[in-house]
């Protein structure tokens, strides 16, 4: 991963977060989280193969592209979606061996990152409440997750509060849910490795979108992240989220190569 150039000054993130940075605490998350089947790990490689039919049902985040190899070769035999992550672009000869595996590339992820104290404004709703989802919540967390990020509810299961909770011990994470009438509408998950928040698991149900209740399940955990001495802040963004991650002044600091196979 590429670090983006950031200028000097009060303002600045130059030398308190850097591309490398937040690769190491995306990967540090993943190892963490994804310990038991259907994850599959090795120094140079995370891989994941639900069978699901979507291609974060069957995945891989590639942290040294020497194993790219190794990390795609059951994948591509599979018959359902498949991707891999690479930190960093894994240049021409792996992108081009993936090629020839049926794998196009897809859209770049940016890594992103922020000063906490810098944050934009975001209100809740009115009609909406926003709390902590412990692992009771797990099932209801997964269900609005998945409808919010489109994947399938076994993919979400990975991520939910559950899996938190048999992750054990290592890192501090704490998900967040906003309701309405009850129902679960949006979603976060904020794992703080060393010294830094990192946000995960944004999402919001498809009938509650344009309101606000992305950048608030973004902001809130981190403005009371801040209030216990947490001064930074990084994510990875998707598509849909990354102008709003923009508007609430997160800054980019390279990003992630995406390769995706979908069989016939």
């Amino acid at each position: 991963m590429t670090p983006t150039p950031q200028t000097s000054g009060s303002g600045s993130l130059a030398g308190e977060v850097a591309g490398q940075r937040i690769e190491r605490h995306f990967v540090a998350f993943c190892r963490w989280l994804l310990q038991d089947p259907p994850a599959e790990r090795t120094d140079a490689w995370i891989r994941i193969i639900t069978g699901l039919e979507h291609p974060f049902g069957n995945f891989g985040v590639v942290t040294d592209a020497a194993g790219a190899s190794e990390a795609c070769a059951p994948l591509a035999e599979l018959d359902v979606p498949s991707a891999l992550i690479f930190l960093e672009d894994p240049g021409e000869e792996v992108g081009g061996a993936l090629e020839a595996l049926g794998y196009e590339r897809g859209r770049n992820t940016p890594a992103m990152a922020i000063r906490i104290k810098d944050l934009g404004p975001a209100e809740l709703p009115v009609e909406c409440t926003f709390e902590e989802a412990g692992p009771k919540a797990d099932a209801e967390f997964c269900r609005a997750f998945a409808e919010g990020y489109e994947i399938p509810l076994g993919v979400a299961e990975l991520f939910g509060p559950a899996a938190a909770a048999r992750a054990g011990a290592g890192v501090e994470s704490t998900h967040f849910v906003a309701r309405e009438g009850g129902r679960i509408v949006a979603t976060s998950n904020v794992s703080v490795i060393d010294g830094v928040a990192g946000v995960y698991c944004v999402s919001t149900i498809p009938e509650a979108r344009g309101r606000g209740l992305g950048a608030y399940v973004t902001t809130e955990p981190l403005r009371r992240a801040g209030e216990r001495g947490l001064t930074t802040a990084i994510l990875h963004s998707s598509e849909m989220g990354d102008p709003i991650y923009r508007r609430l002044g997160f800054s980019e600091h390279g990003q992630m190569a995406l390769f995706v196979r979908m069989p016939g």
